[in-house]
């Protein structure tokens, strides 16, 4: 589990490479999606370490994602969903 996380914020914190179409551009806005995307992936990590992720959890992580990034329910679940995408990676 560990290596799949510092494999993770290792694709996060890589600089984009330039030319690169699939790679966003170096803004704060960017800096800012990816961190919030890594703490997110990280939450889910978490949530998923018992091989069981309920509702319950599910609810929390979007509760706190919310709270903390200061964000809308609905944004907040498209970011898990965002996250959890890149944590399957």
């Amino acid at each position: 589990m560990l290596e799949g996380i510092r494999a993770f914020f290792q694709r996060t914190a890589d600089p984009p490479t330039p030319g690169d179409a699939t790679t966003p551009a170096a803004t704060p806005d960017a800096a800012t999606q990816k961190l919030r995307i890594a703490a997110c992936a990280l939450l889910l990590e978490l949530a998923h370490a018992d091989d069981h992720f309920s509702d319950d959890e599910r609810r929390h992580v979007e509760e706190t994602i919310g709270r903390h990034f200061d964000l809308p329910t609905e944004t907040a679940r498209e970011l898990i969903e965002l996250a959890d995408a890149e944590r399957r990676v």
